[in-house]
């Protein structure tokens, strides 16, 4: 919490938030499908499934409500290299995440879709630290922020791989436990 907190208070030393917008949430008026996930105590964000992630690259579901929308891989690069969404970022840290979506200006509103490899931990964790962070940066604005619609991919990359290999690039999954890789992660 001290290192979201340092991060809110330089960036409104900064006057990030004096030069952005800050939005309300539209997610239930934009009629993209999603899902709470009452089992999973770890992040209180609305899900999305693999089809429905399917009509946001293939049909623009998304483009009626939304400026444009950005799907966050948080997994190891390697992960990532080994096959990845289309138009995928990769972002596998809090300082990535920062630099990308809090000290940079970005035109919204945007859809934001967070995953990892079956979005369990690593993907749930980096959408509740940029939620972190925009709250506190518009902590006067509540309960506007820049980024109001943040969803999760259910069943991760491995999910949408199975679903729509198709839809990634390479046509390749490579799982965080692969044997091949254990040597080159962080």
């Amino acid at each position: 919490t001290s290192h979201t907190s340092t991060i809110a208070q330089q960036a409104k030393s900064d006057n990030i938030s004096c030069t952005r917008k800050a939005f309300t949430s539209i997610l239930c008026e934009s009629q993209i499908p999603f899902h709470l996930d009452e089992n999973n105590t770890n992040d209180q964000f609305p899900r999305i499934t693999a089809q429905t992630l399917q009509r946001i690259l293939r049909d623009e579901l998304h483009k009626d409500h939304y400026e444009s929308y950005c799907i966050i891989d948080c997994r190891f690069e390697y992960e990532f290299k080994g096959g990845h969404v289309t138009n995928a970022l990769n972002i596998s840290s809090r300082e990535e995440l920062e630099q990308e979506f809090i000290q940079t200006s970005k035109k919204g509103p945007i859809l934001l879709i967070f995953h990892c490899e079956f979005s369990s931990y690593r993907g749930p964790m980096m959408a509740s630290h940029l939620r972190n962070c925009d709250r506190m940066i518009n902590y006067d604005n509540y309960p506007d922020l820049y980024y109001p619609d943040i969803l999760i991919l259910d069943g991760g990359y491995k999910g949408f791989f199975d679903e729509y290999p198709n839809l990634c690039f390479p046509r390749k999954y490579v799982g965080m436990d692969s044997s091949e890789n254990l040597t080159s992660r962080d």
